[in-house]
């Protein structure tokens, strides 16, 4: 072998390793974009709960306030608790 064809040898090397790691970050590309969608997933969802709660929050002091003024006739307006 010349040393002309272990030059092409080792640039043969380096595309192949090149490459190797061009597919390595192609995957982990792809997991992150997988793990995106699963933080947008789960954003969406703690905004749905949190939706509830605040719905249920606000019926439950409504029904507080009903049973304080039927309990308490020195209460005139609405208590907040």
């Amino acid at each position: 072998m010349s040393p002309d064809d272990r030059g092409f040898e080792f640039l043969d090397m380096l595309a192949i390793v090149s490459f190797a790691m061009q597919l390595a970050n192609y995957r982990e590309l792809k997991s992150q974009a997988s793990t995106d969608d699963i933080f947008s997933e789960l954003q969406r969802q703690d905004n749905e709960y949190l939706a509830r709660i605040l719905e249920n929050q606000e019926k439950i002091l409504e029904k507080l306030n009903t049973l304080n003024l039927s309990g308490n006739p020195t209460c005139s307006a609405p208590c907040r608790f």
